[in-house]
């Protein structure tokens, strides 16, 4: 189990009011020196934003999709969007993948120019169509959240829907693949509450939520997290390879990544739990303090978590 080795915060200086939020940043000894750093966010006016943070492989850009902004690794603003949405991932060239939920017509996966518009859209919603995402209306949730493998050109979504009166909810619930043109390739765990009874869409265990969703370019797997703790690994052709409950998650909970060293990485409570990826068998615990409220985490390509955090006297996370 690795702990915190230095919390750094402000003490007893006076904190602004608009500075609702930080970013921690967790070093967990991939051959890395402790950095002590505070890293404020000042160009953040809401708390709520720091969910689903994403950060590039350097870890010099954070992107924070309920803002449509782009900050440095000092805090400060560097780009903003003409959009917002729930997913925001760096890309090539100084583009993003962005996924945008909501009603008909406006949830959709699509790409972010360097300019901050969208310059394509990749795949919409729609009422019936396996092809396309879901379309309700009622919570208008799909798509959930996304993840993306620029090098193998994959694009997966949480697409649920919530069910209207008399139905279940949700009463459409899968992880759905595409490339990056917007073909349908494959789906994950489908559930349809229309399908036909004693079908594998109406299995009762499938009637889930997704809190998380990972890819992993190296070795084509997608990993997902339900509300209720089932954790997932599928085939990039929807084949499902491993299946553990690790403990129903709660708000702010299940924010996944793929570290460098192969692990998955889950966030629940002040925990991140590493699974190997074979089996999803865990192998180490990290805490984050007591005194933390981390909300997501990221991962940058020297294996440091980035963590939202809505307390803004804790800026910054150095361990071990």
């Amino acid at each position: 189990m690795r702990k915190g080795l230095a919390l750094v915060s402000f003490g007893d200086t006076t904190i602004p009011p608009h500075l609702l939020s930080a970013v921690v940043i967790c070093c967990l000894g991939w051959n890395l020196a402790a950095e002590e750093r505070c890293l404020p966010l000042d160009d953040l006016p809401q708390s709520n934003q720091m969910l689903r943070i994403r950060v590039n492989r350097e870890g010099t850009r954070i992107y924070v999709p309920r803002a449509g902004i782009v900050l440095d690794d000092q805090g400060k603003l560097v780009r903003k969007l003409a959009l917002t949405g729930n997913t925001l991932i760096p890309g090539p060239d100084d583009t993003c993948l962005i996924a945008v939920n909501g009603g008909p017509g406006a949830g959709h996966i699509g790409i972010v120019g360097p300019d901050g518009r969208e310059v394509r859209r990749i795949v919409g919603n729609d009422w019936s169509k396996p092809a396309h995402l879901r379309c309700d209306m009622t919570g208008w949730s799909s798509p959930t959240e996304a993840d993306v493998d620029w090098a193998n050109k994959r694009v997966f979504a949480c697409d649920s829907s919530q069910g209207s009166l008399g139905q279940p909810n949700p009463y459409w619930s899968r992880i759905a693949c595409f490339d990056l043109d917007g073909k349908f390739l494959a789906d994950c765990n489908r559930y349809n509450f229309l399908a036909a009874e004693g079908t594998p869409e109406r299995d009762k265990a499938r009637e889930q939520y997704y809190s998380g969703l990972a890819c992993d370019p190296q070795r084509q797997r997608v990993y997902c997290v339900t509300r209720s703790g089932d954790l997932f690994s599928f085939a990039y052709d929807g084949t499902q390879l491993a299946k553990v409950n690790i403990g129903r998650m709660g708000e702010d909970n299940g924010s996944m990544a793929v570290f460098p060293d192969g692990r998955l990485g889950v966030k629940a409570g002040r925990e991140v739990r590493f699974f190997e990826t074979e089996r999803l068998t865990q192998v180490e615990v990290f805490k984050f303090p007591e005194a933390l409220s981390p909300r997501t985490i990221a991962v940058d390509g020297q294996g440091r978590i980035f963590s939202g955090t809505h307390d803004p006297r804790i800026a910054f996370l150095a361990a071990q």
